[in-house]
């Protein structure tokens, strides 16, 4: 038996015009949604769009941009208290779907003004091996205890930013429902071959261009490539702050003729681009609370993934620990990409067992998991006495790093 159509919105602070991992998730849980037959809406900070797939995009703060884990994002400075009204007005959401951490500026507005009978949820991205941004969860736990206990249930991303949202946040009432990839939607759009895909082989990494992200440390490796294999190319889209930097790396190793800077793509165009990878590279450092790009690089047709040690992308592929690397030593990320060049039957063991992480991580299962934590939400709070998360009642205390 089907459940019955539910109306979703998603609350995020940041906005949608900026490429990343939370607003992938919404994208892709958001089709998911409408996919069987409910409806979706989202609640953000400043947005150019005012429609993603069939929802309604509301913009209902100014932005400014920040940096925040060793990436750059925005933050609403002031939300419009008429404008959280009119999105809320006329729309009987049953459930409130949040992205935490949240600012008191615009998510917890919202949640303040929500009518008793919406259900309220959460999904926790975030983890961090930096001191800063632990003080910053901290804080935002502090600023936002008040709404945090209107929520009815807690999802995390993984077993790592559960931890960060224990520890750091308070949270300890949470569910592990991973992130999701559209493994059809990823196949059907890599039917194109990128103009590299003739040359073998093809490394490829896809992701902001900031320090975090590792893509110095792939291109410091790149000559132990280019030297086994001498037509070895690397295509580097996405873009970031650490762009000149990167280009002027590039000219100073002699490496113009291997590496491609392709910028920011479509997604389309990513998918194809994944799709040409004979290996798929990405060796972030810290701060990943997931890594969703593994997932589409497997599910877009790349050849294999190699990953940097971080905890999130060591939790995604446990199963095939010979495919991660360090991330501060090129050294070693050169030594496993050229092994698994050597080693066909490695590289396809290794691909084989990746494609079954991605194929449990697909979006029609997810959806279900999220549904599932859907409807406990709504019966939490329609029961004669909603019981909301447990969140400090104090302020937290300091905790070493």
């Amino acid at each position: 038996m089907s459940s019955p159509a539910l109306s979703v919105a998603f609350v995020y602070d940041d906005s949608l015009d900026r490429h990343g991992g939370i607003p992938q998730y919404l994208a892709t849980l958001g089709r998911g949604l409408v996919s069987r037959g409910h409806r979706v809406s989202y609640l953000v900070g400043s947005s150019s769009i005012d429609r993603l797939g069939t929802g309604e995009v509301h913009s209902l703060a100014r932005n400014v941009d920040v940096r925040f884990n060793g990436s750059c994002g925005t933050m609403p400075l002031l939300s419009r208290r008429r404008d959280i009204d009119k999105a809320l007005s006329g729309r009987a959401f049953d459930v409130v779907h949040v992205q935490v951490p949240y600012s008191p500026f615009l998510a917890a507005r919202v949640i303040h003004r929500l009518d008793p009978a919406v259900a309220v949820v959460g999904t926790f991205h975030v983890n961090s091996e930096l001191a800063l941004p632990r003080a910053g969860a901290r804080l935002l736990a502090t600023m936002t205890r008040r709404s945090l206990r209107r929520f009815d249930e807690m999802m995390c991303v993984s077993e790592v930013a559960a931890g960060f949202a224990r520890r750091w946040f308070g949270l300890t009432d949470t569910r592990l429902v991973p992130n999701m990839v559209d493994g059809g939607a990823l196949r059907s759009m890599a039917t194109m071959r990128h103009p590299w895909s003739s040359t073998e082989p093809h490394v490829v990494f896809v992701g902001n261009l900031v320090p975090r992200k590792g893509v110095e440390t792939l291109l410091e490796a790149m000559p132990a490539i280019v030297a086994a294999h001498a037509d070895a190319r690397l295509t580097i889209a996405g873009a970031g702050p650490l762009r000149a930097h990167l280009e002027r790396l590039v000219r100073n190793r002699d490496l113009e003729t291997y590496v491609r800077f392709a910028g920011s793509i479509s997604e389309a165009e990513k998918a194809t681009l994944l799709g040409s990878a004979d290996i798929a590279c990405f060796p972030s450092r810290y701060g990943e609370s997931f890594g969703i790009v593994l997932l589409e690089a497997i599910a877009a047709g790349a050849n294999v993934v190699v990953a940097g040690r971080n905890a999130a992308y060591a939790e995604v592929l446990r199963e095939t620990p010979t495919a991660l690397a360090n991330p501060d030593d090129a050294d070693d990320l050169a030594r496993t990409m050229l092994r698994f060049l050597a080693e066909p039957d490695l590289r396809h063991h290794v691909a084989a067992r990746q494609r079954r992480v991605a194929a449990r991580h697909d979006l029609e299962i997810v959806v279900d998991r999220v549904l599932g934590v859907y409807s406990a939400a709504l019966r939490r709070r329609r029961s004669p006495q909603p019981v909301s998360l447990q969140v400090p009642t104090q302020d937290l205390e300091c905790q070493p790093s």
